[in-house]
């Protein structure tokens, strides 16, 4: 996987840009893509999963900043169909 980057990316970096928050066997953290001249030029998030030797074995990325809120409502989300009722 790394290396698939810096052949693609010569120059460039990833830096983390949060701790890693794990839970059981699934993790995430938020990382930085840095050209050579140390400018941000993409951002983004993964997920991975740890198998029960605790290597990493599988990890999902997803790239630039979340949707807004209200996009989540207009696809229709549970949330705005079934809005929570008042107690």
């Amino acid at each position: 996987m790394i290396a698939g980057f810096q052949g693609r990316f010569p120059g460039s970096t990833l830096r983390l840009t949060s701790g890693v928050d794990a839970h059981h066997s699934v993790l995430r953290f938020s990382w930085a893509k840095v050209d050579a001249e140390g400018n941000v030029t993409l951002e983004g998030f993964d997920v991975g999963e740890l198998g029960d030797d605790g290597r990493l074995t599988k990890i999902t990325g997803f790239f630039g900043p979340f949707p807004a809120a209200t996009d989540l409502s207009a696809r229709g989300s549970r949330e705005a169909r079934n809005p929570p009722q008042p107690r």
